[in-house]
């Protein structure tokens, strides 16, 4: 836990970070993307525009790979050290202004995913109503809003570095929700404050034991503050969803676990309470979660920084939770910006261990089963990264960067280790480290 107070410390320390590390000639091209309802133009009619990344990453380890976010399909995707597709995607999103208070959006996004649909590759997908100048009502399909690159995520021209950091982005696989929002403006002499307020449903698609899963959460909302005020800005939110439906893999396995607790309830009250336990441990449905984030972004021109934490808090262990954040700080120096990213997620539980003997009842392998699932989700691991982005064109960029991972064992939940998810024998037991490098194009449209 001392490197995760170190970074909160600093992160309050810098009080910064940005959030478009670009010139300021080039910012109005990506506000007039992520936010065209608020476009200094009046751009009645149909826009058509997009984004693209070609990206390539290698990495030194056979045993387990990496993703960029736990929708993508690593045992299918990443066959060998070297791959195409980690970070590479292609958005087209075409804007229609009825008038100067009316806006219809529509973005896809085709990227890397378990299971790639034209459902889950639809990103944007809504209306945009300004009553007054101060409000502005949205509903359809809208980019969940919990933290400070909600709509810069799969947009890479948009930062400096190759990806949003894995630790913080890349356990949540939430892009959008299916609902409404309300965004409440208040613009001052020397600051801007923006609320807005969330509620929707989102569902996604992930594998598990080489099985596709259909999750899909319930009761969405997120509440978010921001402030901007000169070259700083500063983001606060509060995220609470349940998960509707259940993982059919654990369907087995809970019939077990109940006929166990049942069973000796009353001859072996030990092992009956390790089962309710485990239980109550290995459920989505209906399981709570609570997201709480903080983010400051400085952008002077020359400097380039940004920090975020978070803690997330579910009501089921096998839920991915604990705390994460990240640091980074970039300097301009003409058209490059070399950069250095700190970034570390701890999980919110203890390595889980046996606390019963089951082989008296002939139920071990029942037992480590079920310990071996909760840990495989734990997600434990640092990063410290070093790049370059080289902007060569007005609307296309060049990045490359090197990342050092350590894992610490057990915690493994971010990355893919093949076989290892049942058996002491395999990685996820052991401490890991990896070298990762990444050079991508980065074009807009």
């Amino acid at each position: 836990m001392k490197h995760l107070k170190y970074l909160i410390f600093t992160s309050f320390f810098i009080a910064g970070f940005s959030l478009i590390p670009l010139h300021s000639e080039k910012i109005n091209l990506i506000l007039e993307f992520i936010q065209p309802s608020v476009s200094a133009e009046d751009l009645s009619g149909l826009k058509i525009s997009g984004y693209g990344t070609l990206s390539a990453t290698a990495h030194d380890r056979n045993t387990m790979h990496p993703v960029r976010d736990v929708s993508q399909a690593p045992e299918n995707r990443f066959r060998t050290n070297f791959s195409a597709l980690m970070d590479s995607r292609l958005g087209l999103q075409a804007h229609y202004r009825f008038n100067t208070d009316l806006d219809f959006v529509i973005q896809g996004v085709l990227r890397d995913q378990a299971y790639v649909t034209a459902d889950n590759s639809l990103d944007f997908a809504y209306c945009s109503y300004r009553p007054t100048t101060w409000l502005e009502l949205r509903a359809g399909r809208m980019g969940y809003d919990g933290f400070l690159m909600s709509d810069t995520r799969n947009l890479g021209y948009a930062y400096t570095w190759v990806r949003p950091p894995t630790e913080f982005y890349g356990w949540i696989p939430i892009f959008h929700i299916d609902g409404a929002d309300a965004t409440f403006r208040i613009d001052g002499d020397d600051s801007n404050w923006r609320f807005r307020v969330q509620t929707g449903e989102q569902g996604f698609k992930f594998e598990f034991a080489d099985s596709e899963h259909d999750t899909e959460t319930k009761g969405l909302y997120a509440l978010t503050v921001s402030r901007q005020s000169g070259y700083l800005t500063l983001k606060a939110g509060y995220s609470n969803f349940k998960f509707k439906n259940e993982m059919d893999i654990f369907t087995p396995l809970h019939e077990g676990l109940d006929f166990v607790a049942e069973a000796t309830e009353i001859a072996l009250p030990e092992i009956s309470s390790e089962a309710r336990s485990l239980r109550k441990e290995l459920k989505f449905k209906n399981t709570e979660t609570d997201y709480f984030t903080l983010g400051a972004s400085y952008d002077n021109g020359d400097w380039i920084a940004q920090a975020e934490i978070a803690h997330t808090s579910p009501t089921a262990d096998v839920v991915p939770h604990g705390n994460m954040g990240y640091i980074a700080l970039g300097y301009r120096i003409g058209d490059f910006t070399p950069y250095g990213i700190f970034a570390a997620i701890r999980p919110g539980m203890d390595i889980r261990e046996p606390y019963s003997d089951w082989s008296i009842i002939d139920a071990s392998e029942l037992q480590l089963t079920a310990i071996s699932i909760l840990n495989t989700t734990r997600m434990d691991q640092e990063t410290i990264s070093f790049g370059v982005r080289w902007d060569f064109h007005t609307q296309a960029a060049l990045k490359f960067q090197i990342d050092s991972i350590h894992v610490s064992p057990l915690g493994h939940g971010l990355m893919y280790a093949k076989g290892a998810m049942l058996s002491k024998e395999g990685t996820l037991y052991e401490e890991s480290t990896m070298s990762l490098g990444t050079v991508s194009l980065e074009v807009m449209f």
